[in-house]
C-alpha cells in the first residue's frame, strides 16, 4: 500500500501517520502516485523547488524572463505563496476550464510586498508560478485595506 498523504494545517504536503482515511487534519489525502505522476510528466523546462515541505513548480524561461524583467526569483516568490497572511485573487482572465490561476499579493521572506502570478494543482496543493513583481502602489493599498 502506497503512503498516504494530507495537507497539514500550513497546507504543506506530508505523511499522514493516520491508520485509517480519517487524516486528522480533515484535509483531502493524497498519494504518492497522484504526487509522482505529476512531477514525472513535467517539461523538461520546468524545474521543481520545495521550500517549507511545499512544492513549487516553474518553466525555467519565464524564471530568467522574470528576473531580467522585474528583479525578483521565483524562489522568493514561493514564500508569498507560503505566507499565511497573504491574499489570493481570482484571475480571471488568465484562467481556463482545465486550469485556475490566482494572483496572491503578500510578503515574501525578504519583507517585499509582491504580487504572484500562479495556479494550486486542485488535489496535490503543488504550487506552479508563472510570473512575481513588486507590488504597485494601489495593489499595495487594496491588500493593506483587506480589501484585495
Amino acid at each position: 500500500m502506497s503512503t498516504k498523504w494530507h495537507l497539514n494545517s500550513k497546507n504543506e504536503i506530508k505523511p499522514c501517520k493516520a491508520k485509517d482515511n480519517n487524516c486528522p487534519f480533515g484535509k483531502q489525502f493524497v498519494s504518492n502516485n497522484e504526487i509522482l505522476s505529476i512531477l514525472h510528466n513535467l517539461p523538461k523546462t520546468d524545474s521543481i523547488y520545495v521550500n517549507n515541505g511545499i512544492i513549487f513548480i516553474w518553466n525555467n524561461e519565464k524564471y530568467l524572463t522574470n528576473i531580467n524583467k522585474h528583479k525578483i526569483t521565483f524562489e522568493e516568490a514561493s514564500t508569498v505563496l507560503d505566507n499565511p497572511n497573504s491574499t489570493p485573487r481570482y484571475d480571471e482572465i488568465n484562467s481556463t476550464q482545465t486550469e485556475i490561476r490566482y494572483k496572491t499579493i503578500g510578503f515574501s521572506s525578504r519583507l517585499n510586498i509582491l504580487l504572484v502570478c500562479n495556479c494550486v494543482h486542485e488535489h496535490t496543493n503543488i504550487y506552479r508560478i508563472y510570473s512575481a513583481r513588486e507590488a504597485e502602489k494601489h495593489e499595495v493599498d487594496l491588500y493593506r485595506k483587506n480589501k484585495w
